[in-house]
C-alpha cells in the first residue's frame, strides 16, 4: 500500500469510530454502474466546505483500494445490501490526491505541482509493481496506460480539491495548464475505471482549454441522484436529535435549508456533528477567509446586486439563473454569475425551477449570520450600519425606547449614499428585518 497509490483505510476507520457517524456508504451503489462507462465514468462532484467532501474520499478510497480489506468496515453499512458490493470492493488500483496538498507544497506552482504529483504518484507505483519496466522520465498518463497494460485492471482516481488552482489562481495560462493536465490524465483514457473530482466549484468552462465537457458535472445547485449525499437529510438528522437528545427545531433553524427536489431537506454535516459535539448551537462555520471573497463578489457593480443582497438579508429569495456562469470567481458577467457561485460557497441554498433557473435564499441561521458578517466589508451602504446597530436595536426595543430605535432608522434613511429606503410597505418591511436581524 501507499499514500497515494493503493492507499490504506486508516482514515475511514477513524471516521466510522465516530459517535456521530452517518452512514453515507449508498453514494458507492451510484458509483459502481458508472466504472468503465465511457459517458458517466468521469464525475466532478461539487460542494461547499462543510460538506464531508473529504469524509467522502476517505470512504472510497477504503472502499475500492487493493492496498487495504475493508470489508469489517463495510459489511454493516447501507452498501453491502447493494449486489455489486463484493465484486468492486478493494478490487481496483486506486490514486488518490489532494490538489490543495501538492499545489501549497510546490509554493503555489503550477509546473511545480504537476511534476511532484508525477513524482510522487510515480514513485509508488514502480515500488508495487517492480517487474514492469516503466520509464520514470514518463507523463504520468504514459505511467497509468503501461500499468493497465500490465495489470489489465482499471484504475480508479479519487482527486480532493481539485478546483484549488483554480481558485488560487485567476490567470488564464495557469488554468488552462491544470486542466490540460486533468485532460491528459482522464479524457478517453482505457485505463480509467472511474475518476471521482471532488471540490467547491464545478467544472470550468475555460475557452481556450482542452475540452473538458467529457466530466459529468453533480454540483451543490443541480446534484441530480446525488442529493442525498449532499449534506445530512432531515430523518437523519431527527435519529441523530433523539439518540443525542438534541432540540431538531433548533437544529433546523440553525443549520437546514438546503432543499431539493424529492430528498427535503438537507443540512450541513460540519455544523450538526459539532453542536451536537459541543452541546451547544452556534455557528461553526470557521471561514475568515471566505468573507474576503464574498466581500469582493458583493462589491461587483453589476445591475440588480445590491437590491438582491438587501432582500437575501431580509429573509427573501430572489431569481437567480446559473446558466451563463462559467465557474470561476475571476470571470463574473452579472448579478446572476455572483449569487451562483456564493451557492457553490454555500453561502446561498439555490432551489431549481428548471435547468438554471430557480430561486436563491439564504437557508439559515448560521449561513445569514456568516453572510452578514461577511458583507459588513462590502459597499452597501445602509445596510452595513443597520446590521452593525442590530443588537443595539434589539436591546433598546426590550427596553421599549422607540426614540432610539426610530432614530436609528432615521440615520441609516438620511444616509445619502444609502440603499435602503422605506418609501412603501416593501421597502420598509425589509429595512425593519435588517434593524432586528440579530434577533
Amino acid at each position: 500500500m501507499g499514500k497515494y497509490f493503493n492507499p490504506d483505510n486508516i482514515d475511514f476507520r477513524r471516521k466510522l469510530a465516530s459517535p456521530v457517524y452517518v452512514d453515507k456508504s449508498g453514494l458507492i451503489s451510484l458509483l459502481n454502474p458508472r466504472i468503465g462507462v465511457k459517458d458517466d465514468k468521469n464525475l466532478c462532484v461539487s460542494r461547499a466546505r462543510r460538506f464531508g467532501k473529504t469524509w467522502t474520499a476517505d470512504m472510497l478510497k477504503a472502499y475500492y483500494s487493493r492496498g487495504c480489506d475493508s470489508r469489517a468496515l463495510f459489511e454493516k453499512l447501507a452498501v453491502a445490501a447493494d449486489p455489486s458490493f463484493a465484486k468492486h470492493l478493494n478490487d481496483y488500483d486506486v490514486v488518490h490526491v489532494n490538489m490543495a496538498e501538492f499545489y501549497l507544497a510546490a509554493d503555489r506552482d503550477v509546473e511545480r505541482t504537476i511534476r511532484i504529483i508525477t513524482e510522487k504518484v510515480g514513485n509508488e507505483i514502480y515500488g508495487q509493481y517492480p517487474d514492469v519496466r516503466f520509464d520514470q522520465n514518463d507523463a504520468l498518463s504514459f505511467t497509468l496506460a503501461d500499468l493497465f497494460e500490465h495489470a489489465h485492471r482499471k484504475i480508479i482516481f479519487i482527486v480532493d480539491e481539485w478546483d484549488h488552482i483554480l481558485r488560487d489562481r485567476p490567470d488564464h495560462a495557469s488554468q488552462k495548464r491544470c486542466l490540460d493536465f486533468l485532460c491528459l490524465l482522464f479524457r478517453d483514457k482505457g485505463y480509467v475505471g472511474l475518476c471521482y473530482l471532488t471540490g467547491i466549484l464545478p467544472m470550468r468552462r475555460l475557452i481556450g482549454a482542452s475540452d473538458a465537457c467529457f466530466f459529468t458535472d453533480r454540483s451543490v445547485i443541480k446534484p441530480h441522484e446525488f442529493a442525498p449525499f449532499v449534506g445530512f437529510t432531515e430523518a437523519e438528522v431527527l435519529d441523530l436529535c433523539l439518540k443525542f437528545d438534541m432540540d431538531f427545531e433548533m437544529m433546523k433553524s440553525w443549520y437546514d435549508g438546503y432543499r431539493y427536489e424529492n430528498v427535503g431537506s438537507v443540512f450541513c454535516p460540519l455544523s450538526v456533528t459539532s453542536a451536537i459535539e459541543k452541546r451547544d448551537y452556534d455557528d461553526y462555520w470557521n471561514q475568515a477567509g471566505a468573507f474576503e471573497t464574498v466581500r469582493d463578489l458583493m462589491n461587483k457593480d453589476f445591475r440588480g446586486l445590491r437590491d438582491a443582497a438587501v432582500k437575501l438579508l431580509a429573509g427573501e429569495s430572489v431569481k437567480a439563473d446559473s446558466g451563463s456562469c462559467l465557474n470561476d470567481l475571476n470571470d463574473l458577467g452579472n448579478s446572476n454569475d455572483v449569487l451562483t457561485i456564493l451557492a457553490h460557497l454555500g453561502y446561498l441554498s439555490f432551489a431549481s425551477k428548471e435547468w438554471s433557473e430557480g430561486q436563491a435564499f439564504i437557508p439559515n441561521w448560521e449561513t445569514a449570520r456568516q453572510f452578514a458578517a461577511a458583507v459588513q466589508g462590502a459597499d452597501l451602504p445602509g445596510v452595513r450600519e443597520l446590521i452593525g446597530d442590530s443588537k443595539k436595536i434589539l436591546e433598546a426595543t426590550w427596553r421599549l425606547d422607540g426614540a432610539f430605535v426610530a432614530e436609528k432608522l432615521d440615520e441609516v434613511r438620511a444616509l445619502e449614499t444609502s440603499i435602503l429606503r422605506y418609501d412603501d410597505e416593501i421597502s420598509l418591511a425589509r429595512l425593519i428585518c435588517l434593524a432586528y436581524f440579530a434577533a
